[in-house]
This record gives C-alpha cells, sequence and structure tokens, in this order.
C-alpha cells in the first residue's frame, strides 16, 4: 500500500515536509499559470490531477474543447517534469444541453498518453449532473477511453445517497471496474457533498472501504493540510 497526500501549489510544501516521513508519493493539482519545479526538491514520487469544474474546464462541453486541451497539456507537462506516472482527470458535468459523454470520450481519444485515469463522480453539485456519477457511465467511459479509473470512495458514497441507496453495495460495485487509484477522505453522508473530512470526522463506513482496498493500493488522502491529522489517518489506513 501507498499513501500520499493532495497539494495544490507549491505553497503547501511546508505542510509537505513535516509529514514528508510517513508519505509514499504526492499528488498535486497542475494549474496554468503555476509553477511546480520545487517540488522535485522534496525527493517524492508524484501524480498529477488536471484542472476541472472550479477552473472552468469540462471535457464534456464541446464549446470548450480549446481550454480543455490547454490544461491536459499543462498537467502532461506538469507530470513529465516531476515524473509522475499517473494523470488524473474530471470526465465534466451536463452544464447545458449539448454536453456529452460521448464528447468525453472524443476529447479524451485524441490524447494518447497512458498515464491518464478518469475519476468518478458525485451526482451533482452546483446544481448541474456529473458525468461519471454512475457504473454504467463509469464503465462506458472506460471502455470507450480505454482508460483506468481513479475510484474516490467519497464521491461513490455522495452518488449513492444522492440515490437513496446503501454506499457500501455501489463502492462494491465499482470495485469490479478494477481501480488503478484512489481517494479517501471522509464527509457526511446527510449533506450529500463533498466535505473532504479528515478519517473518521464523517459517516463513511471507512472500515469496510479499507478492506476493499488491494495490498498494493495507491491511496491519496483528500483532507485538510492538518499535519497531526493526517498522521492519523495515514495510521488508520494502515491499521
Amino acid at each position: 500500500m501507498k499513501i500520499g497526500v493532495k497539494v495544490f501549489y507549491e505553497s503547501d510544501i511546508p505542510y509537505i515536509r513535516k509529514i514528508a516521513d510517513s508519505l509514499d508519493f504526492v499528488e498535486t493539482m497542475a494549474v496554468i499559470g503555476r509553477k511546480y519545479h520545487r517540488f522535485s526538491d522534496l525527493g517524492l514520487p508524484f501524480v498529477v490531477h488536471n484542472m476541472h469544474g472550479r477552473w472552468g474546464v469540462n471535457f464534456a462541453d464541446p464549446d470548450k474543447v480549446r481550454k480543455n486541451t490547454a490544461s491536459l497539456n499543462h498537467s502532461i507537462a506538469v507530470a513529465d517534469e516531476l515524473g509522475a506516472k499517473k494523470i488524473i482527470v474530471h470526465p465534466g458535468r451536463f452544464s447545458h444541453d449539448l454536453c456529452s459523454e460521448e464528447q468525453v470520450v472524443d476529447f479524451l481519444s485524441d490524447f494518447k498518453d497512458k498515464r491518464i485515469l478518469i475519476e468518478n463522480m458525485p451526482y451533482s453539485s452546483e446544481g448541474t449532473i456529473h458525468i461519471g456519477y454512475s457504473f454504467e457511465g463509469m464503465r462506458y467511459l472506460l471502455k470507450n477511453t480505454k482508460r483506468r479509473m481513479l475510484l474516490d470512495f467519497a464521491h461513490g458514497s455522495e452518488s449513492a445517497a444522492w440515490r437513496g441507496e446503501r454506499p457500501l453495495p455501489f463502492i462494491k460495485r465499482l470495485m469490479t471496474l478494477r481501480p488503478a487509484h484512489f481517494h479517501m477522505s471522509d464527509t457526511r453522508l446527510k449533506t450529500i457533498r463533498d466535505m473532504h473530512l479528515h478519517l473518521r470526522e464523517g459517516t463513511l463506513p471507512l472500515k469496510e472501504y479499507r478492506n476493499l482496498l488491494p495490498k498494493n493500493a495507491w491511496i491519496t488522502l483528500e483532507v485538510d493540510h492538518n499535519p497531526w491529522k493526517t498522521e492519523h489517518d495515514i495510521e488508520f489506513l494502515k491499521s
């Protein structure tokens, strides 16, 4: 098992240094206009996460091909710079009638980089429905792009909650898609939104999720940058 943390910018380096001895890797966003070369000084492996809706990126939107292309080309460049072997992307959302799963497939088919992984999503946020929230939707994307999956446990749990389902059976179903990487955080399911809480601060069945992880799993903790709490999260995953 390999455990890392999610960060965004070089300003997060002090947080990384405080827990570096407990980390196997770091996952960073690749934001256009930001530099990432100082991360190389940490001596840790890296995973890269592409910009998403927070930055106006939406692979499902045919009107945003130029912006989407710039974001993914930037992620590839950052991954090359840091020697990252994985690039994580969000598939997008149905922000208007022209957005579609087919557009996501067409867009990603133009990129031959085998490091790209597609992350499963919650059902909805900010009033729009995500692509990749369902088992069938993820299976379609993975099959038609010939990509592998990143399984976000909180996203999957939130998707199940939206549909009135118990989260564990849905997560077990997603596991049959053979994820290549995992995101782990806690949340409170009654809120049906991604809270990025430290482990055991919410209501997810984390012990059951932990038992589903393969021995060689790579797990990114998507939590607040509290070093003491993060150390306890790592201990929980390894216990």
